[in-house]
């Protein structure tokens, strides 16, 4: 007998048909990797029970009933949503830091109004409708700006009132308050009341953020793999314990990829600043300007965006893809063509404002910019790079654990019985390459000639029940830049 059964016992002699099944020939296209993501922030202190616990989110109403209404973790959850309802997501809340101070702004009211008319107030791209009536006192409007706030209790911030000064207080403590904008009449057709001026300002600047580190936050994450994170975090001591976090769980040992994503509210000179400090291939940071919508918010909805169009083709690059939940910055405060080339040059991401009003990915670029050696190098320019090597190393990964899980090894030319469970160096050859042609169909890679040829799957010198595998795969590149010249003739 040479068919290598799991199952039916060999030499047994009571009468039977014994059939077993065996499903390691079952699937026959390439594997389908799934996506599960990670979204982080901060809770209301009033929901600090749940600090540090992951907890399954579906929608919304959940990420209210975890960490509080008008929370960074709701506001995450609500950017995350109404760009991605299909990616399995998780989300975990810290606490305040102990001692923090919570960012204050203050509206300061100039009136009377000369006019009726509707003011169209921004909180961190929230937009906020008071009506004004014709004559109304700057004291009246800052009282009904007031009750407007507090009546949407899924704002960030609660406010009060002295007069003709509305203060608005950030329901987080930390520098996330900071990143709160506060502007009116952002879209064609808004303007306030006659008579009518705000002026905003910061009056208490928001110190003191949750560290991850000392929060020891990795523990709570554990093993489970997350294929994408949001942080709402973009200072340097979270982003350090990010990267090597990240990098250990991208080593051969753990194979638990993960690409993270942060917003930065940020100068030109700021953004690039930073950029110079990093250098991951697993992080990509979106500096926004002055964009209206909260940091927090982008770093989700650009998370959100992500997974959905990597879990259908990770080699695909993410130009033109529209951040739903969020507003650009107006256009004499977007970065111009060459800020974004700089940026891209400095570890930065980068995005554009459509006419319409729509927020675009522009080039989502990591943040690795050199090797060991210090040297520039573009090997994982694009966040396309990384995330199609997880695939592929996915893919192989699978293809071997479900056909051979139970497998001998043997020499090429070792004359056993056919249908035995036995790995040779061809056998291991012919699997990647049947891999590279189903990458290859899927249009992850290209050069099957130059795959072939330097291919190497040998039996291990020094263990004798190891095989190693050389892949050499070409990535498939993306359009990104069209070069032209047109001669003309006269």
């Amino acid at each position: 007998m040479t068919i290598g059964f799991q199952q039916v016992p060999g030499g047994i002699r009571a009468p039977f048909a014994y059939i077993e099944f065996d499903g390691s020939r079952a699937q026959q296209g390439p594997s389908i990797q799934p996506y599960t993501a990670l979204l982080v922030g901060q809770l209301l202190h009033a929901n600090a029970a749940n600090a540090l616990i992951p907890f399954p989110v579906t929608g919304e109403d959940q990420a209210v009933t975890y960490f509080g209404s008008g929370s960074v973790c709701h506001e995450m959850a609500r950017a995350w949503f109404a760009t991605n309802k299909f990616t399995p997501l998780t989300m975990i809340g810290l606490d305040d830091a102990a001692g923090a101070t919570a960012t204050q702004k203050t509206i300061t009211v100039t009136g009377p109004a000369t006019a009726a008319g509707t003011i169209a107030l921004y909180i961190a791209g929230r937009r906020i409708q008071i009506g004004v009536a014709n004559g109304a006192s700057n004291t009246t409007v800052a009282g009904a700006i007031n009750s407007a706030i507090n009546a949407d209790t899924t704002l960030m911030v609660t406010s009060g009132v002295a007069s003709n000064v509305a203060t608005l207080t950030c329901k987080c403590k930390g520098t996330v308050g900071n990143d709160i904008d506060l502007r009116h009449s952002f879209y064609f057709g808004e303007a306030l009341p006659a008579g009518i001026t705000l002026a905003f300002a910061q009056s208490v600047a928001g110190s003191g953020d949750p560290s991850l580190s000392t929060s020891n936050f990795w523990s709570f994450v554990g093993e489970v793999p997350y294929n994408i994170y949001g942080f709402q975090f973009n200072d340097s001591g979270n982003i350090a314990t990010v990267t090597t976090e990240l990098a250990s769980r991208w080593s051969a040992t753990r194979m638990i990829d993960g690409m993270a994503f942060m917003g930065l509210r940020s100068t030109l000179s700021t953004a690039l600043t930073l950029g110079a400090t990093l250098n991951s291939p697993y992080l990509c940071v979106l500096p926004v300007n002055s964009a209206p919508t909260w940091t927090p918010a982008i770093a989700a909805s650009l998370s959100a965006r992500v997974a959905l169009s990597a879990t259908i083709d990770p080699a695909r690059q993410f130009r033109t893809l529209e951040l739903d939940y969020c507003l650009p910055p107006i256009q004499s405060q977007r970065f111009i063509l060459s800020e974004r080339d700089q940026l891209l040059h400095n570890g930065m991401a980068t995005y554009v404002g459509a006419s319409d009003g729509s927020f675009l990915i522009d080039r989502l670029a990591t943040t690795y910019q050199k090797n060991a050696g210090g040297a520039l190098d573009t090997a994982y320019l694009d966040a396309t790079t990384p995330l199609t090597l997880s695939y592929l190393r996915y893919d192989f990964r699978t293809t071997l654990e479900t056909k051979y899980p139970r497998h001998k090894l043997a020499d090429d030319g070792t004359r056993f019985g056919a249908g035995q469970p036995v790995m040779t160096p061809s056998l291991g050859k012919a699997e990647s390459i049947a891999c590279f042609e189903r990458w290859e169909e899927k249009g992850l890679v290209e050069g099957f000639d130059q795959f072939k040829r330097d291919l190497i799957v040998e039996r291990d010198t020094s263990d004798p029940n190891r095989m190693n595998f050389l892949l050499s795969p070409n990535l498939i590149n993306n359009l990104m830049i069209a070069g032209g010249r047109i001669e003309f003739i006269l």
